[in-house]
């Protein structure tokens, strides 16, 4: 004999205890919280139009510093600074290239100096040497950089026969130049260079010292210096650590 039993879940009574519902409910947000966010918006956007568009914190002088040669205005010229723009939609790259093209520019810096400056920092070029001209001397730095024709050689400055198209000796000339102590530059008439490799100094009393190439020109200076005392008319310091007597 077969049975079929089947089994209900009771029902709760009426009035019985029930689960509570877990179900998260979302919460509301409160009329203070939205007004709180809309301040919030309105400050960024107000500082975002402060900085950005506001003549409040636009460009009203152009400050430079570092020069002697040049004068301010020259640089301010040259610079273009837009007054009254916005400090911070400045395009300092821009401002710096175009002071870069100045001659006697070697290095410039442009920045932002709060609420309403543009200061530009310039370091000159320096002569290290000058070359003759059919009207006058070209002034050239260390780096081999002729940027000023001047009628006569300045003081401090030596003279070189370089031809002065070719860049790398002129550079070349520079470093031999700038290497000099000033006890060794007053003795020296010119620099003369006929190839890379044989620069040569014509001192004030007719000695030479053959210096060789641009290398090591430092260790070159210590090493000539106390050979000087002894009497020669050539001086090879073309090979510092085995320097010669003639």
């Amino acid at each position: 004999m077969t049975s079929n039993v089947t089994l209900q879940t009771p029902r709760a009574p009426a009035g019985s205890w029930a689960p509570p519902d877990l179900q998260p409910r979302p919460r509301r947000i409160r009329p203070s919280a939205w007004v709180a966010l809309a301040v919030v918006v309105l400050v960024v956007a107000t500082a975002g139009w402060l900085v950005a568009f506001s003549p409040v914190l636009a460009a009203r002088q152009v400050q430079v510093t570092g020069v002697t040669a040049l004068t301010t205005d020259q640089v301010r010229s040259a610079a273009v600074v837009p007054i009254g723009r916005p400090l911070i939609r400045q395009d300092l790259d821009a401002i710096a290239k175009r002071v870069a093209g100045l001659r006697l520019v070697r290095t410039v810096q442009v920045s932002r100096r709060w609420p309403q400056t543009v200061t530009i920092a310039v370091q000159e070029r320096t002569a290290v040497i000058a070359v003759a001209q059919p009207q006058g001397f070209a002034l050239v730095d260390n780096q081999g950089h002729a940027y000023a024709d001047v009628p006569s050689v300045p003081l401090g400055v030596v003279l070189a026969d370089v031809y002065p198209a070719n860049a790398a000796l002129l550079t070349d000339a520079g470093t031999v130049a700038a290497a000099l102590p000033d006890e060794l530059e007053r003795r020296v008439r010119r620099i003369t260079a006929t190839s890379s490799d044989r620069f040569e100094l014509r001192l004030t009393d007719g000695d030479v010292v053959r210096w060789g190439s641009a290398e090591e020109s430092e260790l070159k200076a210590r090493v000539v210096l106390p050979l000087l005392k002894l009497k020669a008319t050539t001086y090879d310091v073309s090979a510092p650590r085995s320097p010669a007597l003639r």
